[in-house]
């Protein structure tokens, strides 16, 4: 179980960290002096129907079939790296 915790939780992570640039980058625009396209509410709607329904799938999802197979990730290892 914890493998697949740590999986899930990597992917959930790396697919949080990913789908907030374009939600960031429109108001960094608006710093260049590009017209807000959305309100932060229409931002924080459209965050919350995406990010929190994916994070539970992620959370959920079945483990690979040779995840125990592989060998254990290393103590130093971060969870999530670029």
């Amino acid at each position: 179980q914890g493998r697949l915790a740590a999986v899930n939780l990597q992917k959930s992570i790396m697919y949080t960290l990913c789908s907030k640039i374009p939600q960031v980058a429109p108001t960094f625009a608006e710093l260049l002096g590009v017209p807000q396209a959305l309100k932060v509410t229409h931002v924080l709607l459209v965050d919350i129907g995406t990010d929190i329904v994916t994070a539970i799938a992620y959370a959920v999802q079945a483990s690979e079939a040779d995840l125990m197979h592989s060998v254990p990730r290393p103590m130093s290892e971060r969870l999530v790296g670029w």
